[in-house]
């Protein structure tokens, strides 16, 4: 027989032997079919414009050279909330002009100056301190604390807030850590391990990453429940809907992972910018100690509640007597039944305030406030890890919490200095400005040499239709979810010091209705008709602490000091004015209006001196003036208010062609001008 096999009938044939190339082809094909997949659907999401990159900072449109930061940013963080927050728009140079301070804020609602925004924010009002003490010395602060975040969004704004070479950076921030975008108890939580939040926010960019995140916040939010509100579902605030876990106990597991995660993201930001070699200053965090009661009372394992109860019930019913002595004892019984229930220890310490005990009263409102279960102040035990943290990260630490307290009648922060439970009056907001001030000044950072500057209740460039605003903003937060009926901040306008019109402005812009440029220079505009000139004055300027890159910004405020120096006869104004025309002239040396505002001032100029004998500084005056408005002209050939200047200043200066041929353009645009015509009259004949 052959040795050759044979084939038996019915046998499947052989296959055919792989070479081991093939097979590694074949398995470096199955590998990349992921990550082509991953390529395609991320290509496809970017070129369907599905998500975005949103970035810190932006252009301006139309200002090259100028940064603000992007409305948008707060869409990283915010998956299932429609309508995210952004923050107060703080422009500065791309290129950090040379000499000059940058100092950069982060934080929350708080630092963010809500109720009232803008002029109130406590960063500005240090600024306008800081620029006081240091005059001649260049001070941008740039605000990006957005409400409803937290330490997950300040460590993740770093890199590009360190990229924009601040020379120094402060922080007041702790009380969105629990709720605020992907805090441990926050509807818009992406867990509780802090390193998987951080794994997530770095690869946040991908827009697959993007897709799948809000997929599975769609299927989170069909099944998820609103914390009931007191008001009609439009007055749902974001504070309400960013609820997710609405009882955190004092020391719970989930107490103590927000806590983590407080601790691991501040250490982390402030060991990023301690490499940077960048000055931070972080401020412990103030809220409502006295007139804001718990909002959640936790009982805690083996606690006596019927004996809390009945205790309370007994104290309760003495203090509405006014019978402190008899209150106190039956509310000591209550914590002495449910130690860790807030609304207990609150209710001691009331009593013990009103019975003159003010130090032990203060521990025993701290004491309520830590156990108020529901998370929206920050516990005690985060202003210490703040001084821990700062301190070994060499940080300075802003003792923020102790002047607002110093400020705070028998030394209990209450209604004097916050709104409602943690958001501070323009007197709080001021306290905390002077904090920050303090400390930036006594550091020498900015330099050695310095002059003490009004406090911040005068620096402060908040408006009417601001104020208006901020109570507007606080009736309506107070009427929703979770304050109860007797905690409603209701909005009430004083006629005799408002009048409508101006409330009618506030009106408008909490609705949306307009923005607050428009906002402010109506207001501006109304008090101008008045006749208010210091109001005006101060509407202008908060125009200009905002929009300072814009020359027609500068020119408005001009406008009103020119309008005070003829009203009132007060020459300074004219030279206050002369100094914001000339500013407009730094953002655009071309501005007709500037121009032809600071020829028509020398002119004037021209004029009084000549009046007084001064010929050789009139004659100067006089070129100063030619030269300002032959530049408007080339800008702004019709105006005819600007070709009657530049004829006169012509005739004065005894160049009588030059004047005669300004003179009739105009007259070819007003031929019954009487003012041309009588200029023209005088011009030939002095001609002969």
């Amino acid at each position: 027989m052959s040795k050759r096999a044979t084939k038996k009938a019915g046998a499947a044939p052989l296959a055919p032997e792989v070479s081991a190339g093939t097979r590694r082809v074949f398995w470096a094909i199955t590998l990349l079919i992921p990550f082509l997949f991953f390529a395609l659907l991320e290509g496809g999401l970017r070129l369907g414009g599905y998500g975005g990159s949103y970035p810190l900072f932006e252009p301006v449109e139309g200002v090259p050279d100028v940064r603000v930061q992007s409305r948008e940013v707060a869409r990283r963080y915010f998956a299932q909330t429609e309508g995210v927050p952004n923050a107060n728009a703080d422009y500065f140079y791309a290129e950090k002009p040379e000499g000059s301070f940058r100092i950069i804020a982060q934080g929350g609602s708080s630092a963010a100056g809500f109720p009232y925004y803008w002029g109130a924010a406590f960063p500005r009002t240090m600024a306008n301190r800081l620029r006081a003490s240091y005059p001649g010395q260049r001070i941008d602060v740039v605000n990006t604390s957005i409400a409803a975040v937290n330490s997950y969004t300040l460590l993740d704004f770093a890199d590009e807030i360190i990229e924009q070479k601040p020379d120094a950076v402060i922080i007041y921030a702790g009380h969105n850590e629990y709720y605020g975008a992907l805090g441990a108890a926050s509807a818009e939580s992406f867990g509780r391990n802090p390193t998987l939040v951080r794994g997530y926010l770095a690869l946040r960019r991908w827009r697959t990453v993007q897709l799948v995140r809000d997929v599975i916040a769609k299927l989170r939010g069909a099944g998820a429940e609103v914390p009931e509100a007191s008001g009609e579902q439009s007055n749902e605030t974001l504070m309400s809907r960013m609820v997710g876990e609405q009882s955190v106990p004092y020391g719970s597991e989930l107490f103590e992972d927000g806590h983590r995660q407080f601790r691991e993201n501040l250490d982390a930001l402030l060991a990023r910018y301690q490499a940077e070699g960048i000055p931070v200053f972080v401020g412990t965090l103030a809220s409502n100690e006295r007139t804001q009661r718990p909002f959640i009372t936790a009982h805690a394992a083996g606690a006596d509640t019927t004996a809390y109860n009945a205790a309370l019930r007994d104290g309760l019913s003495a203090f509405a007597r006014g019978d402190s002595a008899a209150a106190l004892p039956a509310f000591r019984r209550a914590t002495t039944a449910s130690a860790d229930a807030a609304e207990g220890h609150y209710r001691l310490a009331q009593a013990l305030l009103a019975s003159g005990e003010a130090e032990a009263a203060q521990e025993a409102f701290l004491r309520a406030k830590d156990l108020d279960a529901l998370r929206f102040r920050a516990p005690e035990v985060f202003n210490a890890s703040i001084r821990e943290i700062a301190s070994a990260r060499g940080a300075t630490v802003v003792e923020s919490q102790d002047l607002v307290r110093e400020r705070s009648p028998q030394g209990v922060i209450g209604d004097e200095m916050m709104l409602e439970h943690l958001h501070p009056t323009l007197a709080g907001y001021d306290a905390i400005a002077d904090a920050f001030y303090a400390s930036i000044r006594a550091s020498g950072v900015i330099g050695e040499t310095s002059q003490e500057a009004p406090p911040a209740t005068l620096v402060r460039l908040s408006t009417p239709v601001d104020s208006l605003a901020g109570a507007i903003r606080v009736g309506r937060l107070t009427q929703s979810w979770p304050f109860r009926p007797d905690e409603v901040r209701p909005f009430a306008l004083d006629t005799s010091r408002t009048p409508m019109a101006v409330l009618q402005i506030a009106e408008d812009l909490v609705q949306n209705k307009v923005g607050w440029e428009t906002a402010t220079d109506a207001l501006a505009d109304y008090y101008l008709a008045k006749g208010e000139y210091t109001e005006a004055l101060r509407a202008r300027q908060a125009m200009l602490m905002m929009y300072w890159f814009e020359p027609r910004v500068h020119d408005a405020l001009a406008a009103v000091r020119m309008q005070m120096a003829q009203t009132l006869g007060e020459p300074r104004y004219v030279e206050m004015a002369k100094a914001n025309y000339e500013a407009s002239l730094t953002r655009n040396p071309n501005h007709g209006p500037a121009l032809s505002m600071l020829g028509a001032i020398h002119l004037q100029r021209s004029e009084e001196a000549k009046a007084s004998g001064a010929s050789g500084v009139a004659t100067q005056e006089r070129g100063e003036a030619i030269a300002y408005l032959e530049r408007a002209r080339s800008v702004l050939p019709q105006d005819t208010q600007l070709l009657y200047n530049l004829a006169g200043a012509y005739a004065l200066q005894g160049r009588w062609q030059d004047a005669l041929r300004t003179v009739n353009v105009l007259l070819q645009r007003q031929p019954q001008n009487p003012a041309a015509q009588q200029l023209k009259a005088s011009v030939l004949q002095n001609m002969g």
